[in-house]
């Protein structure tokens, strides 16, 4: 099993787009809408953050179709 962040684009061509953070669950869109990332402290939320920053490289966009 492989659970990871990923960049997804959000928004309409012809008017706005964006990107924003979603989870990846064995290569399956697991959330359809931009993830909150939370932690217990802010040491927890800071290495989350990270970890989210460092997957968004590894795996880039979401392709959803």
């Amino acid at each position: 099993m492989n659970w990871h962040y990923a960049a997804k684009k959000f928004g309409n061509p012809e008017f706005e787009e964006w990107y924003g953070l979603v989870e990846v669950f064995d290569e399956s869109l697991h959330t359809e809408t931009e993830a909150c990332v939370i932690g217990a402290s802010p040491e927890e939320l800071a290495k989350w953050l990270r970890q989210a920053a460092d997957d968004v490289e590894k795996y880039g966009v979401v392709d959803e179709n």
